[in-house]
């Protein structure tokens, strides 16, 4: 065991003996402009007969580190002319480093009478992106990645990371990271890790767009630049043998979402030398205020190819829900130094399938493509950094520890900035518990349990509820209540059960008896209409006693829609209306309800959906279709005999700057509905109408209850949301700061009475509304103005769409 141990003892102290004598060199060193003595920030610094290099900070410093003792290194930038030195890493303890700046010469070029020689610049620029990548199919590369978060000025956090970069034609750029180095108070997220908006490292500016924040962002050098920019040369400047022409970008349009700065291209094949860019007025996002993005972008020849050596990429913005909740100043910054460039190397599609996490769970199989990166020590990343720490970056590596996580150090503002406040102090509690509820408090948190209605058939109705009481793939549920006015009780009770891999989902059987609403298809769920008549206003709907038994079939397996079959047994009576029981306007004229035909109404009925319900809300307007189909026949037991069906859907586009993140779009309805042969009262079939001033999509603003109502109706909507566009247009700033949406839209409808149930005598006309609209007032609300065929305006309100 001694001789074991004494060589174990050996073979170690020469593993260290040769991690020692391996260390590598590190030279500090700084640029400056050697006529003004100031730093030059993002100088490329190459070494000579490698793929390798960094740039310096932005305060001229610069790192370079290295196993050979004895380099050439060479300094470029962009106006200033290249400068070479030899250099002994070992003997060298700070070096200084002088740049001459570049002499200004025009160069000859082929342009028009009255044009600006930039154009003839940007047209072969643009005519040989082709022939400049020609070839060039696949890259790896290592990368240096410094991102940055600041808070109102303040740093929040710093990573630093080491990473290999592939690129493949065709495929989205995928960086692994190897190790990280995180300031001390995010260290446990994945907040280090792809926080920049550009969601990129590599980037070629000469592509046709960029996708910046939701934004399609049209690019400079796009095939078809001259539609979105003018141009403008600055200066020809001479570098060696070469010329680089230095060329404003300048957008047309204040609107479309456009760059704006400097490229720089070199004259030998008009390649792109470097950008310095940033977000025109276009580029916006929905509640945020004074967005910024700027890019600086430094290309070098690998081989035969102008490929990024250092990527500078800047965001700011200030969070804005309407003024009710607001924050300070959010900044990411990230640097990027790409080195080791490998062209066209085979590179395996598994690679692309491959994430970096900081948070990878080994047992969880359904992540198994995931990969840890090495942690970094303070020291080992300070021994590797290629491009020195600004004093904040090395004050904030100091400073920030596991108390001061990213989303404390937010500033709130505005009329709800201090509630904002509370509640990320409370998320910051991790023993709290109960999600939304328990920020509500202990009582608040068991009115999911109340069970509460109001209408004028049953008066105030009060009692409990309890939903999804999951047994495993079994789901109960049931409710029960008192109906003050009318004197019963009414209840309900249901049980499913699921079957995730069969054609038929799920299966559930439920008894009911209370009294219900007899429209169809009603946007309106219970407890809006409960409220509205609570306060004082009219009843929404019509009623008829209900005590049915009824199975449900639910299918959406590898089919493109949602498919519900229900079987029904229900025995229906009328309900008379009683008076109103509400806070408001209590001795109000109370509608009639009507009498319906009674008798068993047993029927087949098919729900089908596809897409997104247009009847719910959406926080950004998709296209879909609700219909639902019932078939009552005396073969079941039924007193009636009739085939009811019901639809509405909506197609929604986009119409014009469809580049942009929140676009104008044609939001076009279509809604209809027929009962035929034997049916009762209770069957016919009536629009959506406004509950009191709240009239959403699809719902007529100018009509009262079954103020239409018959065997068989048609209902048209169309609706142009412009978004900020008008406004932009025409100056308002102050409106397109707050996001509101400029809208206009009109509806038609047709209505047929043959059986004559309702005598409302409006079968004979068509009625129309047009209104004028504005949205997202306070972030989610809209307030609309209503002209109608019947020569009334209307003032209605609903929930606007937030994207």
């Amino acid at each position: 065991m001694g001789e074991h141990y004494v060589k174990k003892c050996f073979w170690l102290l020469l593993l260290f003996s040769f991690e020692l004598f391996s260390q590598p060199y590190k030279l500090n060193g700084i640029v400056l402009n050697e006529d003004t003595k100031e730093p030059i920030p993002f100088v490329n610094i190459r070494i000579i007969g490698t793929t390798q290099g960094t740039s310096s900070n932005p305060e001229g410093k610069f790192v370079i580190i290295s196993e050979k003792r004895n380099l050439k290194l060479a300094f470029t930038s962009v106006g200033f002319k290249k400068f070479s030195v030899d250099v002994n890493l070992a003997a060298s303890e700070y070096l200084k480093i002088g740049l001459k700046p570049e002499p200004i010469n025009f160069a000859e070029i082929v342009i028009g009478r009255t044009e600006d020689p930039a154009y003839a610049i940007i047209r072969e620029a643009i005519k040989r992106k082709k022939q400049n990548h020609a070839g060039l199919n696949s890259l790896e590369y290592n990368l240096y990645s410094k991102n940055v978060l600041t808070s109102s000025g303040e740093v929040a956090m710093v990573s630093e990371n080491y990473s290999t970069g592939y690129f493949k034609n065709e495929k989205r750029e995928k960086v692994l990271i190897k190790s990280i180095h995180i300031s001390e108070n995010e260290k446990k997220s994945n907040l280090a890790i792809g926080v920049s908006l550009l969601e990129r490292h590599y980037f070629d500016f000469t592509e046709n767009e960029l996708e910046l924040a939701g934004n399609k962002v049209y690019l400079p050098l796009m095939d078809d630049a001259f539609s979105y920019y003018d141009y403008h040369l600055i200066k020809t400047a001479q570098t060696n043998d070469a010329h680089e022409f230095h060329i404003e970008v300048i957008p047309k349009s204040k609107i479309q979402p456009l760059l704006e700065g400097v490229i720089v291209i070199e004259d030998s094949t008009f390649s792109l030398r470097r950008v310095t860019l940033k977000a025109g007025l276009g580029v916006r996002v929905p509640f945020v205020n004074d967005f910024t993005a700027e890019f600086d972008q430094k290309l070098e020849q690998f081989e035969k190819y102008w490929l990024p050596a250092y990527f500078k990429s800047d965001f700011s913005l200030k969070m804005n829900f309407s003024n009710l909740i607001t924050t300070g100043t959010i900044s990411t910054n990230t640097i990027d130094v790409f080195t080791e460039y490998k062209i066209n190397p085979v590179i395996p599609d598994s690679i692309f399938k491959l994430q970096s996490s900081l948070t990878k769970d080994e047992h969880d199989t359904t992540r198994k493509f995931l990969i840890k990166p090495e942690i970094l020590t303070r020291v080992q990343i300070d021994s590797l950094r290629p491009i020195p720490l600004t004093l904040n970056e090395e004050k904030a590596y100091r400073d920030l520890d596991s108390s001061k996580k990213f989303i404390t150090q937010l500033k709130f503002g505005g009329v709800f900035g201090g509630l904002a406040e509370d509640a990320v102090k409370k998320e910051g509690n991790k023993s709290s518990g109960g999600g939304v509820w328990s920020y509500l408090g202990d009582g608040a948190k068991y009115l999911r349990f109340v069970k509460f209605d109001d209408n004028r058939v049953n008066g105030i109705s009060l009692g409990g509820l309890y939903d999804n009481l999951a047994v495993g793939a079994a789901s109960f549920s049931g409710w029960a209540s008192y109906a003050f006015a009318r004197k019963q009780a009414e209840g309900s009770i249901s049980a499913s059960y699921s079957f995730p891999k069969l054609f038929i989902n799920k299966i559930e059987v439920e008894y009911f008896n209370g009294a219900r609403n007899t429209q169809m298809l009603n946007p309106y769920i219970p407890i809006l209409n409960a409220a509205n008549i609570l306060l004082g206003f009219e009843d929404q709907h019509n009623y008829l006693l209900s005590k049915q038994f009824k199975i449900s079939l639910y299918n959406g397996f590898r089919l493109p829609f949602n498919l519900k079959t229900d079987l029904i047994f229900e025995k229906q009576y009328s309900l008379a209306e009683l008076k109103y029981q509400s806070i408001l306007r209590k001795n109000r004229v109370v509608r009639a309800n009507p009498q319906i035909q009674e008798g068993n109404d047993n029927r087949i009925s098919f729900g089908i959906k596809f897409g997104k319900n247009p009847q719910e809300f959406q926080a950004k307007a998709e296209s879909g279709m609700v219909l639902q189909l019932d078939i009552s026949n005396p073969l079941l037991g039924s007193d009636f005999n009739y085939k009811r069906v019901r639809f509405i859907s909506q197609i929604v586009t986009k119409t014009f700057f469809k580049e942009l993140f929140i676009a104008p779009y044609l939001q076009f309805g279509i809604e209809g509905g027929a009962v035929l042969s034997e049916f009762g009262a209770q069957h016919s079939i009536t629009p959506n109408v406004a509950l009191n001033i709240y009239s959403p999509f699809q719902s007529f603003k100018g009509l009262s209850p079954y103020e239409f109502n018959g065997d068989k109706m048609l209902a048209l909507h169309c609706e142009h949301n412009w978004r900020t566009v008008p406004f932009q247009s025409i100056g308002l700033d102050f409106l397109t700061d707050l996001n509101i949406d400029a809208i206009t839209g009109f509806s038609l409808l047709k209505n047929w009475n043959e059986k004559n149930f309702y005598s409302t005598g409006n079968d004979k006309k068509v009625y129309w509304e047009a209104y004028l609209g504005f949205g997202k007032i306070l972030g989610v609300g809209r307030l609309d103005f209503c002209y109608t065929s019947n020569k009334a305006f209307f003032t209605r309100v609903a929930l606007s769409v937030i994207l």
